[in-house]
């Protein structure tokens, strides 16, 4: 308000302005806060480049141990940025998540036809005939039009819903997913899975003592885990054990916490970085669509020769 009214006094003509009289206007700096001026300053170029880089830059992960409760950090390691730092697409974790979660369902909804329906419960004869009664001609007792028909167009079960996604798009999903823990501060790295006790609640008592959340999943390259962790886990339903060739989406989704072994990293990181630069796209994609040319047995030498 004071600055429009300055600004129509600034407008006014000499004529009407008394030049012997002095105006002193003195304007009082109101102190702001400093994220307010923050806010109103664009940051420059040079300032955003100071923004650490979230995606693309290798990642550091500390090596933790699970023989105590207490968190005890025992080495560092880098993950490869191709393998823990993509950006992650949330269309291709999807696409994982519904594959895998109709890949192995069969449809077993199944309608009776027509003739299915003569076959079954007979009334397959024309109910009329077919001039002279001023009806409409039908054919069968059983037409869709009739009462008790049979249906036409309906699911035929049982039906596989089996089907497969492209090779690349099942690799990045494993990729973004991993992506998507690390920056969510949900992977764990520890030296090996062994325990002290096969007390369960000794897992539970560690989860909560080191910030993690109930449903975990520990990996290790072997499917024969220690018997403490195993004996475990097995009366903890919502804490599950898994090689890592079983590694998927799902499970990754599932469990919010993912722990995994040194080996298990490096085993891991080898095989996904193999699969994103394998330069024989072409012939898997054939193999995954049409099956291989050729199949051979592999009990055939096993086999005793007659």
């Amino acid at each position: 308000m004071f600055g429009s009214k300055l600004r129509s006094l600034a407008r006014l003509p000499a004529s009407i302005v008394n030049t012997s009289k002095v105006l002193r206007c003195q304007v009082i700096c109101l102190h702001t806060t400093t994220k307010l001026q923050y806010i109103s300053n664009t940051p420059s170029l040079a300032e955003l480049s100071q923004l650490p880089v979230q995606y693309g830059v290798e990642r550091q992960v500390w090596v933790e141990n699970l023989d105590t409760r207490k968190e005890e950090k025992t080495d560092l390691i880098d993950l490869h940025p191709d393998v823990w730092a993509v950006y992650p697409r949330l269309d291709i974790i999807q696409a994982n998540l519904v594959w895998q979660s109709k890949y192995n369902v069969v449809n077993y909804n199944h309608v009776k036809g027509v003739r299915e329906m003569i076959y079954s419960y007979g009334g397959g004869a024309k109910p009329w005939p077919q001039k002279g009664t001023g009806r409409a001609r039908q054919g069968s007792r059983r037409a869709p039009q009739m009462k008790n028909p049979g249906k036409v167009h309906g699911p035929q079960g049982p039906k596989s819903l089996y089907h497969m996604i492209p090779y690349s798009q099942r690799v990045y999903g494993l990729t973004h997913t991993l992506s998507v823990k690390m920056v969510q501060d949900d992977i764990h790295v520890v030296d090996n899975l062994e325990i002290s006790t096969s007390d369960p609640e000794y897992l539970l008592e560690l989860a909560k003592e080191r910030g993690w959340t109930s449903s975990v999943l520990f990996v290790d390259t072997d499917d024969m885990f220690h018997e403490n962790i195993t004996a475990a886990t097995e009366e903890i339903p919502y804490m599950n054990l898994m090689p890592v060739y079983g590694l998927n989406v799902n499970s990754m989704v599932k469990h919010h916490t993912l722990v995994l072994t040194v080996r298990a990293v490096e085993s891991l990181t080898a095989k996904l970085l193999y699969a994103l630069n394998r330069t024989d796209g072409k012939e898997r994609a054939e193999l995954s669509k049409n099956g291989p040319k050729e199949m051979k047995l592999k009990m055939e030498k096993y086999r005793p020769i007659v």
